[in-house]
């Protein structure tokens, strides 16, 4: 047994119960903390879905090329893909904004509105 200055001193386990039913307030190290909740954002706050250009997400690809040779490789690969779903305007579902901003997220600034 500890000595009593010892005891509940910001340990993270104490001794066992001397009747053998674990204690539920002893938290252990080992144990992970729970992850926050992700705050909701307010109805109305978000940007609504929108319909992206495909051609202008071409041009500004190709004006402005990453440093990561996969990168641009990926996004070539997924403009050729997206023109099954282009209008013969360019203009592409509002379906796809998540995966036009996961694709080319850091470009979007320079498409024009």
């Amino acid at each position: 047994m500890r000595p009593r200055f010892l005891r509940n001193r910001g340990q993270a386990e104490q001794e066992p119960d001397p009747s053998g039913s674990p204690d539920p307030t002893i938290v252990r190290a080992s144990d992970p903390e729970p992850e926050p909740e992700p705050e909701l954002q307010p109805e109305g706050t978000a940007n609504p879905p929108r319909e992206w250009n495909l051609w202008e997400l071409e041009r500004v690809a190709r004006e402005h090329p990453s440093d990561d040779g996969a990168q641009n490789e990926e996004r070539a690969y997924l403009l050729i893909y997206l023109r099954d779903f282009a209008g013969s305007d360019g203009t592409l579902p509002a379906d796809f904004d998540g995966l036009v901003h996961d694709a080319f997220g850091d470009l979007l600034h320079v498409v024009a509105t």
